[in-house]
């Protein structure tokens, strides 16, 4: 079919926007193209293709119109990055002429609609009945356009507003294994749940408040007996201010080490950053610790304004520091 093989040309030429189709329902789709061009050879492979491509897009809870524009609005390319952190205008002109390209080969993949695929693998298979296809709903910032490149403008406002990837994607995410994880179901605790705490409720909202604003914000220790709503406090920021940008991001205690590099990677994004160390304590030659209080205090390379540290403890001093507090003394035998 000449229209499939077109569409196959212009999807191997995008040239900032390939990895949008890397994961299962993209590369299905490309399956399914190739499936469509040679059902000739294979009916079955078609229409089993078809059924897995179904399949996949249903246990996302989409239709392929919806999951294209969310790979596209959240995918991590050079593009979607720079413009977190520059005005359209400061981008290499080379760049922006390349996501214009792409841009209109998007539109015409995403004009291939699910109805249009459904028929596609009707006629390819002389099937009696078209296999069932999903009804689009229709999103913004790009669907309002009649020309996805005209949409260029609330494209960049979008990657400046909401970030790319992961951190589009999740309010909350977890370090581990030297990765970022999100979490999907993070827990739903709301400052309204919690009483009791309604100072240090105040105090950090309203340093959150500050970060959000693009004001100086402060490192937050929040200390006290166990079971006391420490780590609700923390958590309850996810549901208060996820949707103004904010993102939990935790990192475990023996994952402190990695602080550094966490930390190089968020001062050109465009979402607030809390870290969230939970539970802490230290010995005094702990290793942990001094990435830990280089984070703190900082080194040559200045702290990102857009992120701050909110840490745990059932002590107030971090570090042992009363004498009673210290191991008992070893005796040696002579």
């Amino acid at each position: 079919m000449d229209e499939v093989q077109n569409l196959q040309i212009q999807m191997a030429s995008l040239l900032i926007y390939q990895s949008v189709f890397a994961e299962e329902a993209g590369q299905l789709f490309l399956a399914l193209l190739q499936a469509i061009r040679f059902s000739a050879r294979d009916y079955q492979r078609c229409l089993t293709t078809y059924g897995l491509w179904f399949r996949e897009l249903a246990a996302h809870g989409q239709t392929w119109e919806e999951y294209l524009l969310d790979r596209i609005l959240q995918d991590e390319n050079p593009f979607s990055q720079q413009c977190q952190y520059q005005d359209l205008a400061a981008l290499p002109p080379a760049l922006t002429m390349a996501v214009r390209h792409d841009l209109g080969i998007l539109q015409n993949i995403y004009q291939c609609t699910s109805d249009r695929l459904s028929a596609w693998v009707r006629h390819a298979t002389h099937c009696a009945v078209a296999p069932i296809p999903a009804q689009p709903v229709v999103r913004p910032p790009l669907t309002n356009h009649q020309d996805w490149r005209e949409g260029l403008p609330a494209l960049v406002n979008h990657y400046r507003r909401h970030g790319t990837g992961l951190l589009a994607r999740y309010r909350a995410l977890r370090w581990q294994q030297g990765t970022w994880v999100g979490i999907a179901h993070p827990d739903p605790v709301d400052f309204a749940d919690l009483v009791g705490c309604e100072e240090q409720k105040q105090r950090l909202q309203a340093n959150v408040e500050a970060l959000l604003a693009g004001y100086p914000a402060q490192n937050v220790l929040l200390y006290g007996s166990r079971g006391s709503g420490k780590s609700s406090l923390v958590k309850a920021l996810i549901q208060a201010y996820g949707d103004r940008g904010l993102r939990l991001l935790e990192v475990p205690r023996d994952s402190l080490r990695d602080l550094p590099a966490i930390v190089a990677a968020l001062p050109q994004r465009a979402q607030k950053f809390v870290l969230f160390a939970d539970d802490l304590s230290f010995e005094e030659d702990d290793n942990d610790f001094k990435s830990f209080k280089v984070l703190l205090e900082g080194t040559l390379v200045a702290k990102p304004a857009n992120t701050i540290v909110c840490a745990t403890s059932n002590r107030r001093h971090l570090v042992r520091e009363v004498w009673g507090d210290r191991p008992a003394p070893k005796t040696t035998k002579i």
